[in-house]
């Protein structure tokens, strides 16, 4: 065990490793609902109304993008964690096409 971990480094350094890369898309996602919540607050009656029918559709393509987007990077994770480069790259270009997918739905809406 001890071989291992030092021929790898520390643990703590692995997930750093692996951390820091995902940090900026998750700050973007904390950072974007609060930008709306200011832009709410200038907005007229009319808009708040627009804005309430269409909270419910955007609520479920954040879980269907988060739950899929997490699968993919878990198939991605496992499959780089196997030295299975070619599966961990065909899970990231399925994530891909996934995010274009929803993300052309999204923009129709």
């Amino acid at each position: 065990m001890a071989e291992t971990r030092d021929a790898v480094g520390s643990p703590a350094r692995s997930v750093l490793r692996i951390a820091v890369p995902m940090l900026p898309a998750d700050l973007v996602a904390v950072l974007v609902p609060l930008a709306v919540l200011a832009l709410m607050g200038r907005i007229d009656g009319d808009a708040h109304y627009v804005r309430a029918l269409f909270m419910p559709v955007q609520f479920l393509f954040l879980a269907l993008i988060a739950g899929i987007g997490a699968s993919n990077q878990v198939a991605a994770a496992v499959a780089h964690g196997a030295g299975d480069l070619r599966a961990a790259g065909a899970a990231l270009r399925a994530d891909a096409r996934i995010a274009a997918g929803a993300g052309a739905a999204f923009s129709v809406l």
